[in-house]
């Protein structure tokens, strides 16, 4: 089913209750672009908090531009999981000013998502709109004060004594009526000062008998007598205004009801490879994220405390990943594990993906690969036969590129346990731009400082690596003939510059702080 502005609310409810119901839920999303600059590439020798920091400066630069939601409810009569895929096209509430959002466009992956057949009108058109309980704050904050400043300016300069003697009367009527008077209502005529001072006298009257009597306020003018009336009314507030209060709350919110339903459920979470779809969920739908990866961790912990990556899910155990090929791809793993017993089918009221001969079309639409991951999860579950209890030791965890050791969104100390501080790494740069068999740099150093080493491509570059020596001995006898923490060798033909890998940090940290506009940068290494 695809969402957009025009049609969401009115299918709110429906999707509402299929999250109500269902077991678990998945999420995916498409961006207007993933890596902001080569120098936020993940390096294999990136401390936790700098790799937390790096996919963070991505993110905010970044805009998803549609939500994939698919419910999984599991059958007890057909022994089937019940699939209600869900396309939402999204885009950020703007308002001139204090809520403008600006975005950058990758042009990988506008370029990518024009060939897999994307709608940027509908996206720009029609995406519903949506603000973060941050950015909501914001809005209502500022309204309020607009309002104020709209207010004070129909206020007199000097409060009358006429003035103050009208509010100490008529709080004194009130409470009359609302105590000893049979009455359904009571009216104040309010012809000589204007009625938007008298939303103050209304929060004074709610401040004091609004928790001991059920009433509302509403304005209204006669024309005849021109004059204007503040009534008091007995009962609960109409359904009619009720409801406009919660389409004008769901029209600021936009899909992120959804999400809050989630999470006040604590409706289990899937994702695919999800790291930063669940920073982006965090940082658009809720607050900035933090600089400090420990408190991200806490925070997202306390919103969804079970989520489950079907990559993480799936390379560890040898029978699925042997089954769904080398590297563990969502569509790979969909079509082969998508004939395994018992079957996912979609709900009655959600069949756009029910016809495997077209759904190639829908490769990289968010709903469709959001319903791929669910899918994979349950069947990869099942073919692990995993109970409760042994699910749980594949719960929280998410790859992080480069690396084996998963984001453990379990962990909520959000120390890093993993990162020795105590290997000695450098950076190696081939001056003339050519390529150099790793033998002759390995075959320098076990000569030279008797020590093996290994070399790692330091951010993708073909002519820069990472070197690790293997002793500390070898490391610390090299550091002798280094100045600054930088030096200059020559190796058969060839020319390398070496630099301690702080002081090559340090540096990169300065290029990406003048070429980002970075203002916060987190340390080398913790």
């Amino acid at each position: 089913m695809n969402l957009t502005r025009y049609n969401y609310l009115h299918n709110l409810a429906f999707i509402q209750q299929r999250i109500k119901e269902a077991n678990y839920v998945a999420l995916d999303f498409e961006f207007t672009g993933v890596l902001a600059s080569s120098l936020l590439r993940n390096s294999l020798l990136d401390s936790f908090q700098m790799r937390y920091w790096k996919v963070k400066e991505n993110v905010r630069r970044f805009l998803p531009i549609q939500m994939g939601l698919c419910t999984f409810r599991e059958d007890a009569n057909s022994n089937n999981v019940i699939a209600h895929p869900f396309n939402f096209y999204i885009f950020p509430y703007g308002v001139d000013g204090y809520l403008d959002k600006q975005f950058q466009l990758s042009s990988n992956s506008i370029s990518f998502l024009t060939n897999n057949n994307f709608d940027f009108n509908r996206t720009f058109n029609e995406g519903i709109l949506y603000l973060s309980h941050q950015d909501e704050k914001i809005l209502r904050d500022t309204k309020r004060i607009q309002d104020l400043r709209n207010e004070i300016r129909y206020l007199d300069k000097i409060v009358t004594f006429e003035m103050i003697n009208f509010v100490k009367q008529y709080k004194v009527q009130v409470e009359q009526f609302l105590k000893v008077s049979n009455d359904p209502q009571f009216e104040i005529p309010v012809k000589r000062l204007k009625v938007k001072v008298y939303r103050h006298f209304i929060e004074s009257i709610k401040k004091e008998f609004g928790t001991s009597f059920e009433f509302y306020c509403k304005f209204d003018s006669d024309i005849l007598v021109k004059r204007e009336i503040l009534y008091i009314v007995k009962g609960p507030e109409p359904p009619e205004a009720k409801k406009q209060n919660v389409e004008e709350a769901n029209e600021f919110a936009g899909v992120r009801i959804l999400l809050d339903q989630i999470s006040q459920q604590k409706t289990p979470l899937v994702v695919h490879n999800g790291l930063m779809d669940i920073m982006h969920i965090y940082d658009k739908f809720f607050e900035t994220l933090p600089d400090s990866r420990g408190e991200f961790i806490q925070k997202v912990n306390s919103l969804f405390p079970e989520i489950y990556d079907t990559k993480f899910l799936i390379n560890q155990s040898y029978s699925v990943y042997n089954k769904v090929g080398q590297f563990s791809e969502l569509k790979n793993s969909f079509i082969n594990l998508q004939n395994l017993e018992p079957s996912v089918v979609f709900g009655d009221e959600c069949q756009e993906y029910n016809n495997p001969e077209e759904n190639q079309a829908f490769e990289h639409e968010a709903g469709f690969d959001s319903y791929m991951a669910g899918s994979v999860f349950y069947k990869a579950k099942k073919l692990m036969n995993l109970d409760q209890k042994k699910l749980d030791l594949y719960k929280n965890k998410v790859p992080q590129s480069s690396i084996k050791i998963p984001f453990d969104f379990g962990d909520k100390s959000g120390e890093d346990k993993y990162h020795n501080k105590q290997i000695f790494i450098f950076h190696v740069e081939i001056l003339e731009k050519s390529l150099v068999p790793d033998s002759l740099i390995k075959g320098y150093f076990k000569e030279k400082y008797n020590t093996d080493i290994d070399l790692f491509l330091s951010y993708g570059q073909n002519f820069e690596y990472f070197m690790v020596f293997s002793t500390l001995e070898g490391s610390q006898e090299f550091r002798k003939t280094m100045k600054n923490g930088v030096t200059i060798i020559e190796i058969g033909d060839h020319e390398f510059i070496i630099t301690e890998y702080e002081n090559y940090v340090q540096k990169l940290q300065r290029r990406a702080k003048d070429e980002l506009s970075i203002k916060e940068m987190p340390t080398i290494l913790e």
